[in-house]
């Protein structure tokens, strides 16, 4: 019986999206996701400090509530609510730099060592960690990644582009307790349920890696964003407690509501402070055709495309950096990636998302995430929370 209950639930969530059913999209996170990962300033300097952060969100929580919502427009029983997860746990494992190949995999004995010092489990602070292991090991959202003063040493290739030096720094983020695993590929840390110490899959444990570059005499600046457009206007900021201290705002055409944004994802210790009511763009669920859309836009700051001066070759003109945007959230997107600037063809005006709302209303506002990125390691993210309601 519940096979077939959930066999019908799907049929139903796909008909709550005029374009098919978007709960199997990869750009939708389904759980734990890390959306982007950026690093201030993008590139490197030989003894320089770079702070890296990572952009987090549990999709699990949201994509019940919509669960819920479709089953009961479609008069059908619900999905059984599901535990809470407990606070997140993230960690950094860094000091890699130039290894064999400029590779990732060349740090991997690297990561053994830190691996076999590791306590188990890690705690939640580095003022519980031996002094030797600081360098190499950051807990939370941020770390501290320390450039070698001779990173750039012996690195001069046979080209005309400038001497660079790569660094790895890998994150794990489980939404439960992280463990030391040594002997495991990549990177070498589990992921358990707090209470039961069961194994935690994909969808509550994520782990990647960021490279950053440092180049001889050169610096990369991250794509600047300038604004988060809806319908080409920034959305008035505004606190309420109620819909009427909005009223008369908008967003181009489209009304603002108040909503509780989405709070900050990381809990360490206690619970997540509440984010403060704010007016935010509102459109009906999409019951009929043609649906309402919106254009959000991630507005770029004239002079965001650089020349890349790693890329140059010998007698030829410098050649501009790639640029690209990808889109992530809840929604009906008309695509979920754009390339913005690129080489040959140059620069590309219209790099919008056109989003449409699903068929539903929800209490929560749907996130949408913008991550424009250059090809020099260089991040910026913009988001949109959109309340869909009648």
């Amino acid at each position: 019986m519940r096979a077939w209950l959930s066999w019908m639930l799907a049929l139903a969530l796909a008909g709550c999206f005029p374009t098919g059913p978007d709960f199997l999209n990869a750009r939708q996170p389904r759980g734990l996701r890390v959306l982007g990962a950026v690093s201030q300033p993008a590139s490197g300097a030989p003894g320089a400090q770079l702070g890296l952060s990572l952009e987090l969100f549990d999709g699990a929580s949201l994509l019940a509530e919509l669960r819920s919502a479709a089953a009961a427009s479609a008069g059908l029983p619900g999905p059984e609510p599901e535990e809470p997860r407990g606070p997140l746990s993230v960690a950094w494992l860094g000091g890699c730099h130039n290894p064999p190949g400029d590779a990732q995999a060349g740090c991997y004995p690297l990561l053994q060592l830190l691996a076999a010092e590791l306590p188990d489990p890690l705690p939640g602070s580095l003022a519980e960690v031996g002094s030797e292991l600081r360098p190499y090991l950051g807990l939370g959202t941020t770390f501290s990644l320390s450039i070698p003063p001779d990173i750039l040493d012996g690195r001069q290739l046979d080209t005309a582009a400038p001497p660079f030096g790569v660094s790895f720094t890998f994150f794990a983020v489980c939404a439960g307790v992280l463990r030391p695993e040594p002997g495991a590929s990549g990177v070498p840390l589990r992921c358990e349920d707090r209470n039961s110490g069961e194994p935690l899959g994909p969808e509550a444990f994520v782990r990647g890696f960021v490279t950053t570059y440092t180049y001889s005499g050169v610096t990369n600046a991250a794509p600047a964003l300038l604004a988060a457009t809806v319908e080409g206007e920034v959305p008035t900021e505004r606190a309420c407690e109620t819909d009427a201290d909005c009223q008369g705002l908008t967003a181009g055409e489209l009304p603002l509501a108040c909503g509780q944004p989405l709070a900050a994802p990381l809990v360490v210790e206690g619970e997540p402070p509440a984010a403060a009511l704010r007016c935010l763009p509102r459109l009906p669920p999409c019951t009929g055709f043609p649906c309402a859309s919106l254009e959000l836009r991630p507005e770029l700051a004239a002079g965001s495309i650089e020349l890349d001066v790693t890329a140059a070759a010998p007698g030829r003109a410098v050649p501009e950096e790639i640029v690209w945007v990808k889109y992530f959230g809840f929604g009906v997107f008309d695509h979920s990636e754009v390339l913005i600037n690129d080489r040959a063809s140059g620069f590309n005006p219209d790099y919008a998302l056109r989003w449409s709302p699903p068929a539903v209303a929800v209490d929560s506002p749907l996130p949408v995430w913008a991550v424009v990125q250059d090809n020099r390691g260089g991040t910026s993210i913009a988001r949109w929370d959109i309340l869909v309601r009648e």
